[in-house]
């Protein structure tokens, strides 16, 4: 799998970790009057977990391609979502999986492409996950992501 650190919406060889209630931008924001549009009409974003998610009061979490006119990603068009997974799904995640793959759409109305990680009912203790765009997506989807036990 070709990875451009460019491409990359957590700070490239740094997975992303939240834990509080909330909505939280990707650390990274394109802007999409400099990033190469070929790249991203051909894309596939990626959702990778690096250590699994752990949350023992029943947390949620959504997560959600957006675009915006704001680099702080106010106000956000809602691009892709993977709709509110229960905290049996999350949970089960395990490390080094990869969670979703999603064809980035071909028309991004805003400015700036991020990401918002949205976690609800109750705080993650543990979990860190990385978010990118790729031409060429691994294959292997680890399971249905939102399958639950």
């Amino acid at each position: 799998m070709i990875t451009d650190y460019q491409l990359w919406f957590n700070t490239y060889g740094t997975a992303q970790a939240e834990t509080t209630v909330d909505t939280h931008n990707s650390d990274n924001v394109y802007d999409m009057t400099i990033v190469d549009k070929s790249i991203l009409k051909a894309g596939v974003l990626v959702f990778q977990i690096e250590t699994a998610i752990v949350s023992a009061g029943g947390g949620t979490l959504n997560i959600q391609l957006v675009c915006s006119a704001a680099a702080a990603l106010t106000t956000p068009t809602v691009l892709w979502s993977s709709g509110v997974l229960a905290n049996a799904t999350i949970v089960a995640w395990t490390a080094n999986s990869t969670i979703y793959k999603q064809k980035v759409p071909a028309n991004i109305p805003l400015r700036y492409l991020g990401m918002q990680y949205i976690i609800g009912t109750a705080v993650f203790t543990a979990g860190s996950w990385r978010c990118f765009i790729t031409p060429d997506a691994p294959h292997h989807i680890a399971a249905d992501p939102t399958a639950t036990s």
